[in-house]
């Protein structure tokens, strides 16, 4: 990051001809390989920004659920909000689905959100601890083996998914630092999870960053409602927390602007004006800016 806003500054420190430019987002590589713990085949694809064969550098990772429908719009996301400097540039890990029901489901329930049981649809549900035990033990040790990663993990899960990345901080805390959790749904037996919930993050023993949102949904608003309010009543100095709620989205629309402002959440402290060329930061402060981050 610190040779990217050196080049910027050569530049004359004019980010916005960057901006300007038309820059190809790769969709990057799309890698196979058998899981033990799901006996199946997954596949999985890696994103990395443009510079990456080109430097020494780490970069955190972002774990994105449902990638067959979200990686595109947030690849080409990351990579102009990072060209922006409003966030670092990521590894993106995008998971495409099998059986997203069973998957992101951590206890087996036939009944769906409006009470109604569907035998059929979630038949499989309740595997949500083997996917969270392949993305501990297999996903996340592969990615860090083969990519040149910091120990800066952000889950992102919508609908269902974000229903697991709500279990996942309550399960294994430690296992990501930040989530952008969209939309939840919470339905039958799985709100349950909701229950150990606030007696787990009274006891967070690192920090970690949780952005929560919602569009216009009434049908998914109880549940993101119920969690709201026990992360209100309960006192954390490790987990800090923000919630939006955008009534011009839908639930497919959400998932975009989420993203968008989940991550500068996360990032917030990250930009520095470079715009102002009467307040120009040094280099050394630059250096320590990114130091103390």
């Amino acid at each position: 990051m610190i040779r990217k806003i050196q080049l910027i500054l050569i530049l004359n420190l004019l980010s916005f001809q960057i901006l300007a430019q038309d820059s190809p987002t790769s969709f990057g590589e799309r890698i196979s390989f058998n899981s033990e713990i799901l006996n199946e085949e997954r596949e999985i694809w890696i994103y990395t920004t443009e510079y990456y064969d080109f430097s020494e550098d780490s970069y955190p990772v972002l774990y994105l659920l449902d990638a067959e429908t979200q990686f595109g719009h947030i690849t080409a996301m990351v990579d102009y909000l990072s060209a922006a400097l409003r966030i670092p540039e990521l590894i993106i890990v995008g998971i495409p689905n099998i059986d997203r029901v069973r998957d992101f489901t951590p206890i087996h329930s036939f009944e769906g959100l409006d009470g109604k049981v569907d035998s059929t649809l979630f038949m499989n549900s309740g595997g949500g601890d083997n996917f969270l035990s392949f993305l501990r033990e297999e996903l996340i040790p592969f990615v860090d083996k083969n990519y040149r990663t910091q120990p800066y993990r952000i889950l992102e899960g919508h609908s269902l998914g974000g229903m697991f990345t709500t279990y996942t901080l309550q399960k294994e805390p430690e296992l990501f630092q930040a989530s952008i959790t969209i939309s939840p749904a919470f339905y039958g037996k799985n709100t349950q999870t909701l229950s150990k919930f606030s007696e787990r993050i009274r006891h967070l023993e690192l920090k970690s960053k949780m952005f929560l949102s919602i569009g216009s949904e009434p049908r998914l608003q109880p549940g993101l409602d119920s969690l709201i309010y026990i992360l209100s009543s309960v006192s954390s100095d490790s987990l800090e927390w923000d919630y939006r709620k955008y009534l011009d989205d839908d639930h497919a629309s959400v998932v975009h602007i989420s993203t968008h402002d989940g991550l500068r959440y996360i990032f917030k402290d990250w930009w520095i004006d470079l715009n102002d060329p009467s307040n120009l930061p040094s280099y050394k402060e630059i250096q320590k800016h990114f130091k103390q981050l």
